[in-house]
């Protein structure tokens, strides 16, 4: 019975934040509103943005490099300096 519960309060916060529009975007008229003393802070938020998307991007190529080196070797061997290389690129680094 708690496992049905669990179950259904799970399924309706999914559905409650699936219509949750976190990226919405602002239209040049709600720009022009904002004070321009305060628009430091809307430079700053879209700083913050541009790494959070460059982190991700880092973070996709990496899955994807590691799924590609999975995908080469079926039986799932790799060298020790291939998966630390891998794991290097995943974090935004490079080994010599």
């Amino acid at each position: 019975m708690k496992q049905i519960i669990s179950v259904l309060a799970s399924a309706l916060l999914f559905a409650g934040c699936s219509h949750f529009k976190s990226n919405e975007e602002v239209s040049k008229e709600q720009m022009a509103r904002v004070p321009p003393q305060n628009m430091a802070s809307v430079n700053q938020a879209r700083v913050n943005l541009a790494k959070a998307e460059d982190e991700v991007a880092r973070q996709q190529l990496g899955v994807n490099s590691a799924k590609e080196d999975a995908e080469e070797s079926p039986d799932g061997s790799r060298s020790g300096d291939d998966s630390a290389n891998t794991a290097a690129v995943a974090h935004g680094q490079r080994q010599t």
